[in-house]
């Protein structure tokens, strides 16, 4: 059997095959979750001019340093927005706003709360500047956001809230972005019931085929087909065949083992190319992959905790190698144990756990009890999947360990 490592890196290669997505130009607002075509590069400096950092006077240094009194006379205002400003007297100073141009002639801005008006009985207005500011105080200069030509945003980063509004400061009202494929899932089992059907017993309800496709809107895939068949040879070939034709990726669960009705093994086989079948992984043992055509089928196991963990695990890196997207499958961080764990095998394996950060900022995790791949319940209860490494059955409290959080967002 393979290990996780080495099928990671068979997934990659055959991830790299796949047809590349389609390039489409969406407004900002549209492509919010979007991964970037290309890179967006500022075409000028941001904010373009030098402005005020706050509310206050501009004024030119050498003038308040020469009048002797510390005061300065008024000659106006320069608000926020203003297009043309006059430039700076001799000897003034100018009342400004945050974020407003600075005057031709001056170099430094006090805050207002550092001045006192003092208005005289010919209507002269004069500021009294109550501290001596260094030149260049409180002014933000034309390239103090961004530089002309500075790449903000890059090729294949995922757009989130703050890299859309970085986009729009630029000046951009449009982007490229590559269009997420649709994706094929198909649950497989005699025993699953569609959400909202009347319960049997010795039934159980289809509840991999939306974690699947909440798992792949997630990252971006939201054009999902998604299907169930029964267990039967004839039906999973039809199904099969039918996907394949539409789909360069499909995700199957459930009938990937060795079992009577785990049809997927062979029928994979007599179609196509079985690339890998069975890991040294736990849980997600019989995970499989094979060609068919020009398509990847993922064989998941039928288990949620499993579907979960083999998506995260093999589906996740083909997803971000097919839209050139590294965040779609962000590295494992390090956790400490909050006690100690033990497990009775020399598999690798990934269990459930709640990652937290303590009251001294340390990343702690606490492993979920259930050991069992059909409890839902312990993924509710938990946030990420952490790594007990194959050569060790012991591991301590503060013990570093490996975690992956299954949410991007």
């Amino acid at each position: 059997m393979l290990t996780l490592e080495q099928a990671r890196a068979l997934v990659l290669e055959a991830a790299s095959t796949l047809p590349p997505p389609t390039i489409e130009t969406l407004r900002l607002e549209d492509a919010v979750g979007r991964v970037l075509a290309e890179s967006v590069v500022a075409p000028r400096a941001v904010p373009g001019f030098a402005c005020s950092a706050m509310d206050g006077y501009a004024l030119r240094l050498a003038d308040l340093v020469q009048s002797g009194d510390a005061t300065l006379r008024e000659d106006g205002a320069t608000l926020a927005g203003a297009t043309e400003v006059a430039p700076l007297q001799p000897r003034a100073c100018r009342r400004i706003t945050t974020g407003a141009p600075i005057p031709e002639g001056a170099d430094t801005v006090v805050m207002h709360e550092r001045t006192r008006r003092v208005e005289h009985s010919a209507g002269d207005v004069r500021i009294e500047f109550q501290a001596l500011p260094e030149t260049g105080a409180n002014i933000r200069a034309a390239s103090d956001d961004f530089a002309a030509g500075y790449t903000a945003l890059v090729d294949g980063e995922r757009l989130d809230a703050v890299a859309i509004a970085a986009a729009v400061s630029l000046g951009f009202n449009r982007v490229r972005v590559r269009d997420a494929p649709r994706v094929a899932v198909l649950t497989t089992g005699d025993e699953l019931l569609p959400a909202g059907a009347e319960w049997r017993h010795g039934l159980r309800y289809d509840s991999n085929g939306p974690l699947l496709e909440g798992l792949l809107g997630n990252c971006g895939f939201r054009a999902v087909q998604r299907g169930h068949v029964r267990d039967d040879p004839d039906a999973v070939r039809t199904a099969l065949r039918s996907a394949v034709s539409a789909h360069s990726l499909v995700l199957v669960t459930g009938g990937v083992s060795a079992g009577e009705a785990d049809h997927l093994p062979a029928l994979c086989r007599e179609l196509g190319a079985v690339l890998f079948w069975k890991l040294h992984f736990r849980p997600g043992m019989p995970a499989l992959l094979a060609r068919i055509g020009d398509s990847l089928v993922f064989g998941l196991p039928g288990n949620p905790v499993s579907v979960l963990a083999t998506f995260v695990a093999l589906v996740r890196p083909v997803l971000a190698r097919w839209m050139r997207c590294p965040a779609l499958d962000p590295p494992a961080t390090l956790a400490r144990l909050d006690g100690p764990v033990w497990k009775r095998h020399d598999r690798l394996e990934w269990r459930r756990g709640t990652l937290r950060i303590d009251s001294l900022g340390v990343a702690r995790v606490t492993p979920h009890a259930s050991l069992s791949s059909g409890a839902q319940r312990s993924l509710l209860e938990s946030n990420v999947l952490l790594e007990l490494a194959a050569d060790s059955c012991e591991f301590d409290t503060d013990s570093l360990v490996p975690v992956r959080r299954w949410n991007l967002s």
